[in-house]
């Protein structure tokens, strides 16, 4: 059975004064248009929540056992957890948009770089150099911290076109204008 919800819409200011927003109720899981999130939108939220909730529990797991293969769980999952919650936040009515990619690219970064420390982990004395430092430490700044500010500044500032309003929202606002007292 669908329950029915309530969503709160801030686009027009109520006529006759009173509080803001007006309440639309319909039945959930309805299309974009309709402002729910249609059935894709709500598999996808879902399948990142469920991601979510096993890598938290997988994180746990992890501190709780120790171990060699308890720090690959730990640190695998750790760098996988914010883009995750990247998604989350890019979703908008039930689609990830263009954002994907730069998050796909981000984590990939990031698994790559926890996969590049495991590897030249140890190595401090008699490892060549990069930038100066033993090469896993170099990856974990380029890596976890560098270059993943530059993916994520760069790529949401290309896919920026997705997240602000369109433009028959834009029209919708300049219709309404301003209320100014005695006019």
């Amino acid at each position: 059975m669908r329950r029915l919800w309530r969503r709160v819409d801030f686009i027009r200011p109520p006529r006759g004064g009173g509080r803001y927003g007006r309440e639309v109720c319909h039945r959930g899981g309805g299309g974009a248009e309709e402002g729910g999130f249609g059935r894709l939108g709500v598999v996808v939220k879902r399948l990142i929540l469920a991601f979510l909730g096993v890598a938290s529990l997988g994180v746990l797991v992890a501190v709780l056992v120790g171990g060699p293969v308890a720090e690959l769980v730990f640190a695998f999952l750790a760098v996988a957890f914010p883009p995750g919650l990247m998604l989350l936040g890019v979703e908008k009515k039930g689609r990830l948009g263009s954002a994907v990619w730069p998050i796909a690219l981000l984590l990939l970064l990031l698994l790559l770089s926890v996969a590049g420390m495991f590897a030249f982990r140890g190595q401090v004395l008699g490892a060549p150099r990069v930038l100066g430092l033993p090469p896993a430490a170099a990856i974990q700044i380029l890596g976890l911290f560098v270059l993943p500010l530059v993916v994520v500044a760069l790529g949401f500032a290309w896919t920026f076109e997705g997240f602000g309003p369109t433009r028959e929202e834009l029209e919708e606002l300049r219709s309404i204008g301003p209320e100014r007292p005695g006019s």
